[in-house]
């Protein structure tokens, strides 16, 4: 990626809304692009990452395929930040033009609590897959201590929600 940009992504602890199973959350960091993250329920379909303190966001990077995924792809995604999950503000709503390969969302905002919303597959699709996933911060800011990664084995088990 970019080098005018750090690596956030696995400074939060990532939830998602369900999760089909043998395609779980972890599958989003393993920087493979054979595999992905896949819900099993209706949509809306949630990502969610939330950080210790305050950070930076400077884009979300999201790697799809539509030449494999087909009606699983996302189209139209939202993204809710805030400094409380239960007080999330819709920071922007956008149809997804592009569908193979990485897109990049610029964020630009401060947040703590950071839910990417899919309210749209292609064709109408039930279920989502995402196959990559980096949120990118400045390289000025301050973010959680790198030593500090919430996306081990051990904990990776913990973060589906049913």
């Amino acid at each position: 990626m970019n080098n005018d940009f750090c690596d956030v992504t696995k400074s939060a602890l990532w939830t998602v809304s369900s999760v089909k199973g043998g395609y779980e959350i972890s599958s989003m960091f393993d920087g493979k692009k054979d595999t992905f993250w896949q819900s099993d329920a209706l949509p809306p379909h949630f990502l969610c990452a939330q950080f210790s303190k305050r950070t930076y966001i400077s884009k979300v990077s999201i790697f799809l395929s539509i030449q494999n995924d087909e009606t699983y792809t996302p189209t139209e995604i939202a993204v809710h930040i805030g400094e409380d999950p239960s007080r999330l503000t819709c920071f922007l709503k956008e149809e997804l033009g592009q569908l193979q390969g990485w897109i990049d969302i610029n964020i630009e905002t401060p947040t703590i609590f950071f839910k990417i919303e899919i309210t749209k597959n292609h064709q109408g699709g039930r279920d989502s897959r995402i196959r990559l996933i980096k949120l990118w911060g400045s390289p000025r800011s301050s973010s959680v201590d790198s030593n500090l990664f919430f996306i081990s084995p051990d904990v990776t088990k913990y973060l589906t929600i049913r």
